[in-house]
């Protein structure tokens, strides 16, 4: 696990539950990680009865590592709700089929890591990937729109960082409510998403370039899905490289 002091462990059982029904009614999107191979796969959590002592999740889509199962392995399972990133660690007991669906059930864990850091699972976004993004702040005096185009350079559940070059409109003010108008990433595309300018900062040595941070307000159930697929993917990507 983390430290301790970045994160909220929760052991106790109801509330793991809780957490694990919003993570079920959310249709959360879970990274799983095996070992010792370190295959991931993406996976989901099932229904269960309240009163169960085990956890069940869908078989990942990563057939490698579906192949590489056994009973006693120990999986790591990461994701997010809400924004804020959530990690346990479970044991597999058993493969399951029922019907169409493979599950696998496992032990429930003794703890949740549910992150309080901002910043988890931030990922780079590789240069060899076209990525731009629009937004537009409003004075609160005046009423006026300006209008920024930037590329992004590391994204996460909670915000992203971008490189944006100083421009004819008025700088943009630390603190103050954005829109991203265009969020384009290589063949993902979103649109109109709330946000906050936590920083703007010079880059080391350059005079024509800023590093701003952007943090997310409201994400549409289904934004937050295609956004958390995407950087498991990059997370995927990311591990074949090392």
């Amino acid at each position: 696990m983390s430290d301790p002091s970045a994160t909220t462990l929760i052991r106790n059982r109801r509330r793991q539950q809780s957490l694990f029904r919003e993570l079920i009614r959310n249709r959360a999107l879970l990274t799983m990680t095996g070992t010792p191979r370190r295959l991931q796969g993406v996976t989901q959590l099932l229904d269960t009865a309240p009163d169960s002592s085990k956890l069940a999740l869908e078989a990942p889509n990563n057939e490698e590592l579906v192949q590489q199962l056994v009973p006693g392995m120990p999986l790591r399972v990461r994701g997010s709700l809400r924004g804020v990133p959530v990690y346990f660690e479970v044991i597999l007991e058993r493969l399951v089929q029922d019907e169409d669906l493979q599950a696998l059930v496992c032990e429930w864990p003794e703890e949740v890591d549910y992150r309080q850091r901002r910043g988890a699972f931030r990922m780079n976004i590789p240069l060899s990937m076209a990525a731009q993004v629009t937004w537009a702040q409003r004075n609160e005096e005046t009423g006026e729109e300006s209008l920024h185009e930037g590329r992004p350079v590391d994204l996460s559940i909670q915000g992203m960082g971008l490189d944006w070059e100083p421009d004819e409109q008025p700088a943009p003010v630390t603190g103050g409510a954005v829109v991203i108008q265009s969020l384009v990433i290589g063949p993902h595309r979103w649109r109109d998403i709330d946000a906050v300018l936590r920083n703007c900062q010079r880059h080391t040595g350059r005079d024509d370039l800023y590093r701003v941070g952007l943090e997310f307000g409201f994400l549409s159930p289904s934004a937050e899905r295609m956004l958390n697929r995407f950087i498991m993917d990059l997370q995927c990507e990311a591990a074949k490289r090392t």
